[in-house]
């Protein structure tokens, strides 16, 4: 006998579903490696690794952020990231800084 749902309870299935498939995929990110934040491109994904003083109430430390684009190229090589912070605001990284990883 086929147990009735309701279509909340399907739609909460879906979401666990969804959240599961979202959580795997970040962990195949982390899990595949870091390269040189030089080389990133928009799309692309940065971890915080470390939150200063005045990052505190914008970026969470091991949190994956994607950068939505670079700046300041010289021969391929950027010098400049921007990703969007907890706030939701666009901000602007070197890529020297020890803050951030960048990963596959």
């Amino acid at each position: 006998m086929v147990e009735n749902i309701t279509r909340a309870e399907y739609l909460n299935a879906l979401e666990l579903i969804d959240n599961y498939h979202r959580q795997e995929d970040k962990l195949d990110i982390i899990s595949s490696g870091n390269k040189s934040l030089r080389r990133c491109k928009a799309g692309d994904f940065v971890i915080c690794k470390h939150v200063n003083q005045q990052s505190m109430s914008c970026l969470t430390k091991d949190k994956i952020y994607e950068v939505v684009s670079t700046g300041e190229a010289i021969e391929g090589k950027i010098f400049v990231f921007y990703i969007i912070d907890d706030n939701g605001k666009k901000k602007k990284h070197s890529v020297d800084s020890a803050q951030f990883k960048a990963l596959y």
